[in-house]
């Protein structure tokens, strides 16, 4: 999948409507989760690996990382 493909979909996650920030709730954006996941991915292999999002927030890395197809044990 290519960046701006990626960052596209990405954009379609549904962020919080009021975050508080004492609690650091804050969204990353589509731009800058699309190059973290595509630089992740191809530095690391994830295809054998198991993925865990602590992040508990809108879930843009993991949703990114599906888009990627890499594989997630349940």
């Amino acid at each position: 999948m290519k960046q701006t493909d990626l960052q596209k979909a990405l954009q379609e996650v549904i962020s919080f409507t009021n975050p508080k920030l004492t609690l650091e709730q804050y969204s990353t954006h589509s731009h800058i989760a699309a190059d973290i996941l595509l630089m992740v991915k191809e530095s690391i292999d994830l295809n054998n690996s198991m993925v865990l999002d602590l992040g508990a927030g809108t879930g843009m890395l993991t949703i990114g990382l599906s888009l990627l197809d890499c594989k997630f044990y349940k």
